[in-house]
């Protein structure tokens, strides 16, 4: 049986979610002009033709929020897990120190 190990680097957890978080605005301002283009299209258009693209580009933005929602989240918990693992590891090698200090007694 193979061994699995896990290697956990806060650092680059946190760096992660810098750039995640970076790179929404960027999206979101990507998106926007995106809509606003076919909102534009929308407007020289007439019939079902332009009610279709209106309806694609109102699921597109729903679409687009939920993944800026998403991305937000998985910065904020990468953000968590960076923390947690940072202060588990102090709290252990806390314990450890006390406990070599209790033997030496």
């Amino acid at each position: 049986m193979t061994e699995q190990r896990t290697e956990v680097n806060t650092g680059n957890l946190s760096r992660t979610a810098e750039r995640l978080y970076d790179l929404v605005p960027h999206l979101v301002s990507a998106a926007e002009k995106l809509l606003a283009s076919g909102m534009e299209l929308g407007a020289m258009l007439d019939g079902d033709l332009r009610r279709k693209l209106m309806y694609t580009l109102a699921n597109d933005r729903e679409k687009f929020e939920v993944l800026v929602r998403t991305l937000r989240r998985y910065a904020e918990v990468l953000e968590q897990i960076a923390t947690v693992y940072t202060r588990t590891e102090s709290d252990i090698l806390g314990v450890l120190r006390d406990g070599k200090h209790a033997e030496n007694r």
